[in-house]
């Protein structure tokens, strides 16, 4: 539907036929810029709902997760299937990310941006930050 009508929409505008039009805003919606509260990460969700909002937020704002009493910046990521560990736990860290379990599944974080401001991939932030499979991500934000 869209690139037909930006087609309709150009050739009405060389034949010079495009008429102004008043909007019906009560059929329209507008949905503001992320609010904090909408982009923190709480891996005791479900992992679908987890990964949309790390999804929703990337490129930016990013969405905040803690860990250790510090935010983080969750950018990539990925749904891996569930390895049964508890919420929050860390599963796995590799070449690709850190693996962290969610309700009913888990999250590959790829990329983070760390508390001083830096993009990185995930599992370098991880060595820098002393995490190690069976840490865990606080479950809520302070």
């Amino acid at each position: 539907m869209g690139v037909d009508a930006m087609v309709e929409c150009v050739d009405l505008a060389k034949t010079r036929q495009l008429s102004k039009q008043e909007q019906d805003l009560s059929r329209g919606s507008y949905e503001s810029w992320f609010r904090k509260d909408a982009v923190l990460v709480d891996f005791t969700r479900g992992v679908d709902t987890v990964y949309n909002i790390i999804r929703a937020a990337n490129p930016t704002p990013g969405a905040d997760a803690s860990y250790n009493g510090c935010t983080i910046k969750l950018y990539d990521s990925r749904k891996i299937a569930d390895k049964g560990r508890e919420p929050g736990e860390v599963v796995d860290i590799n070449d690709e990310g850190v693996l962290v379990q969610a309700q009913g599944g888990c999250i590959l974080v790829k990329r983070v941006g760390s508390p001083d401001g830096k993009r990185l991939r995930a599992s370098k932030w991880a060595s820098e930050a002393g995490m190690e499979v069976g840490s865990t991500f606080d479950s809520s934000h302070v």
